[in-house]
């Protein structure tokens, strides 16, 4: 697999030399998951021997990932979020229906013994 720069590109780049660059580079790879895992990584590797290969200036920085391996992640700080407000959420819950049993009964015990009082007395 070879990489090579258009003569359009090369000319952006001259144009811009010195100035800050963002370049997206998306490739489109049909497959199941472990196949697009495993391409994407040997575009990404590629990438980065092109780099060193062509002495490119220390200020690139290349940044790259595959999609599907950035799902895992995705899911799993996503799920452990999704848990821990169920969790916080039923807590909070929970000390909220103790503290008003806890109020009611109060209340009710007083005006249970100041009818009692008042029966009494009559």
């Amino acid at each position: 697999m070879k990489f090579f720069l258009a003569e359009d590109f090369s000319n952006v780049l001259q144009e811009f030399a010195g100035k800050d660059l963002t370049v997206h580079l998306g490739v489109d790879i049909k497959g199941d998951d472990k196949q697009k895992i495993r391409y994407g990584n040997v575009v990404y590797q590629t990438l980065k021997d092109y780099r060193q290969r062509e002495n490119f200036s220390e200020n690139i920085i290349l940044l790259g990932g595959v999609r599907q391996v950035e799902y895992e992640t995705y899911y799993a700080d996503n799920g452990s979020l999704l848990f821990i407000g169920i969790f916080l959420g039923s807590l909070f819950l929970m000390g909220t229906v103790l503290i008003f049993a806890v109020v009611y009964g109060l209340i009710y015990s007083m005006t249970a013994r100041a009818y009692y009082r008042i029966v009494e007395k009559t």
